[in-house]
């Protein structure tokens, strides 16, 4: 019997977390600057996940973390902040330094308003073939992929290692788009003998 698995696994966490008042109000009383690269506005504040919110994400970081990859180790969300997109704004591919996971809860997502995330193969990380070739392919699918669209609403909520990169189209909608983005840490005890390290972070949440 024929068999293939694919190998080392990039693992996504996709669900729908309801949105609720208090959301929208986190995001739209908050103040912004413009992003440095005249693509969006980034809240000022970049510690924007209050306990409250903290509160109705933690589940399912927690399942994604201890029961899905099965990792021992605490979590604890070091930032957070809200991109806010208005008509003509973009998400320009990028990925996420000094982090391990990263987090995207999005706020509202009107028609039309760059309501697809595209998540890209790092160029450094080769999967089936080396990042220096791109064979054509009759077909993509999971094992043969170099990008993979989600489709975005309100409430989706997805978390993927840090260093995969992603981009959002440009928003024809005269309507705000809110995503709040958050980076995760790991902390605690981490191999054994020569190789031991010790991490320590604040707001720490620990496996059951």
């Amino acid at each position: 019997m024929e068999l293939i698995v694919p190998l080392f696994s990039s693992p996504l966490y996709q669900t729908i977390v309801p949105v609720d008042q208090h959301d929208i109000d986190l995001v739209t009383n908050t103040q912004y600057n413009r992003s440095e690269g005249n693509n969006g506005y980034i809240s000022i504040n970049q510690q924007l996940i209050n306990k409250t919110l903290e509160d109705k994400l933690d589940p399912h970081i927690s399942n994604y973390i201890h029961n899905q990859l099965q990792i021992q180790q605490s979590f604890t969300i070091i930032n957070s902040w809200c991109n806010k997109h208005t008509k003509g704004d973009y998400l320009p591919s990028h990925s996420h330094a000094n982090s391990i996971f990263t987090g995207i809860y999005y706020i509202q997502v009107p028609p039309q308003s760059g309501n697809i995330l595209s998540l890209h193969q790092s160029p450094f990380i080769p999967s089936f073939v080396p990042g220096t070739i791109i064979p054509t392919v009759n077909q993509s699918n999971i094992y043969n992929s170099k990008s993979i669209d989600i489709h975005l609403e309100e409430g989706t909520l997805l978390l993927f290692p840090s260093h995969i990169e992603h981009s959002a189209p440009q928003s024809q909608s005269d309507q705000v788009r809110y995503a709040i983005s958050f980076n995760i840490f790991l902390h605690g005890e981490f191999g054994d003998s020569t190789n031991k390290l010790s991490i320590s972070c604040h707001n720490t949440h620990m496996a059951d």
